[in-house]
């Protein structure tokens, strides 16, 4: 069956039970009218005549969901792979991307257009385009960056292509680069996300004008450590060096010094400096059984892309099994990421749901994984509103996007997700999908499951 592009001059969804994300409550037997798009009209009556009318009683209307780290990347072979991968997020209910860099950046822009323009099926895309690396950039596609003037170059180089934003993957970078890369994105009004250079503290990398951090368990493990400051100047000198310090060694020193003190006072610095932070909780537990499963058991492996799945295998892909050793590591990383992640929300600092799918990144189930994140982020403190939140109108905060997204209100995107079940009882039932709208198309149970199984015929 063909997903259409065809949408219905009027689509009303009758008698639902409206969540309202913002304050964290249901509102009855609504009735939300759509047009060309957009919510045209909330009311307490009969849709208007001529609609097309989906039964909503007994049901729960949401915003459509973002997930706020993604990758399409693989090269020009996979393209076709990441293309249907986008069905799988669609599927999901998640109406919205924020795609984190990869190597086919320019393919991803014109999707992005097209998407935007009506012309293509999909979820609503923003993009870094390629990242900004050191002199030998960890993955295909990324600009080089070693001083000032080539962060400043390669900024005007994502302005001129529309990027969305600036994704940072530097291991090490000095502060000078760094100021330069935020003051030039900030002045063309991006934001810049990504990883913290290991060579820096934290608090080197807020003043330093960073937006946003990713990967709890990583880069603010780091700040949660009083031997942070030391760590870092060693591990700069040992990767200039040429005998750099490994992840393993990093993550054991700063683990044995981990401070709650010392958490709360970066997370404090955090809160001040109005840095976001997307944890990826569920890629770091996934991480940790990387090769101790059977490589296709799992039986979401039908529906993924061949391409992407074949880049998970743990014998042929980019990521290996971890040693013992570090996979106990991890272990430990993931557990204080929790602990953090109950600090960030008590403090006051914005988060994200973000789930670092895509090809080479072994595991995460496109559009699954979104949902497990959420709840995760349930579990490690967060209410179900909260963690509904970071999928929904945080995302659109952060993009300063929130007259057309991230709530039900008219004027709104018409990007929706019904469901069986009421997700500020268990976020676990943003899962039982009912359907979804999409830019004012409503996809029912049978479209969704054809997305999915269109996706992983390619």
């Amino acid at each position: 069956m063909q997903i259409g592009l065809a949408l219905a001059a009027v689509l009303a969804i009758q008698d639902v039970a409206i969540i309202d994300v913002i304050e964290g409550k249901t509102l009855p037997r609504r009735t939300v009218v759509m047009k060309e798009g957009r919510i045209s009209a909330i009311t307490t009556g009969k849709p208007p005549q001529g609609a097309q009318v989906v039964n909503g009683s007994g049901k729960f209307l949401i915003p459509g969901l973002w997930d706020m780290h993604i990758h399409l990347r693989g090269g020009a072979e996979s393209i076709k792979a990441n293309d249907a991968m986008l069905n799988l997020y669609l599927a999901h209910g998640v109406t919205g991307v924020r795609e984190m860099g990869g190597d086919i950046a320019d393919t991803v822009f014109q999707w992005r257009d097209a998407i935007d323009d009506g012309k293509k099926l999909g979820p609503k895309i923003f993009t870094s385009g390629p990242k900004l690396d050191g002199g030998k950039p960890s993955w295909p596609g990324s600009l080089t960056v070693t001083g000032p003037e080539q962060g400043v170059a390669a900024v005007g180089q994502l302005v001129a292509k529309k990027a969305d934003l600036v994704k940072l993957y530097f291991d090490t970078l000095d502060e000078a680069t760094l100021k330069a890369i935020t003051a030039a994105a900030h002045k063309q009004k991006l934001k810049v996300a990504g990883h913290l250079p290991r060579n820096l503290t934290v608090r080197d990398s807020i003043e330093a004008g960073i937006d946003e951090v990713q990967h709890a368990y990583y880069y603010l493990l780091a700040g949660a450590s009083v031997a942070e400051g030391s760590v870092s100047r060693e591990f700069g000198e040992r990767a200039a060096s040429g005998k750099p310090m490994t992840t393993e060694e990093w993550a054991r020193r700063l683990l044995d010094d981990y401070s709650q003190a010392q958490a709360q006072a970066m997370v404090a610095m955090l809160a001040k400096n109005e840095v976001w932070v997307t944890p990826t909780l569920d890629a770091g537990n996934i991480s940790i059984g990387v090769g101790a499963q059977p490589y296709g058991r799992d039986l979401r492996a039908r529906f993924v892309p061949k391409g992407i799945y074949e880049s998970w295998d743990p014998n042929k892909g980019r990521r290996r099994p971890p040693s013992d050793s570090f996979r106990k590591i991890r272990g430990e990383m993931n557990q204080r990421a929790v602990g953090l992640v109950r600090l960030l929300r008590d403090g006051g600092v914005a988060l994200l749901a973000g789930s670092d799918s895509g090809h080479s990144n072994n595991n995460i189930y496109p559009g699954w994984s979104l949902h497990e994140e959420m709840s995760l982020l349930r579990d490690a403190g967060l209410s179900n509103a909260e963690a509904l939140r970071t999928a929904t109108i945080n995302a659109a905060e952060f993009f300063k996007a929130t007259k057309r997204h991230g709530s039900i209100d008219k004027g709104k995107a018409a990007d929706l997700v019904l469901l069986d079940a009421d997700p500020l009882v268990d976020i676990r039932n943003t899962q039982r999908i009912n359907g979804v709208v999409r830019d004012g198309r409503w996809l029912d149970r049978q479209a969704l499951d054809q997305l999915m199984i269109d996706a992983g015929r390619n």
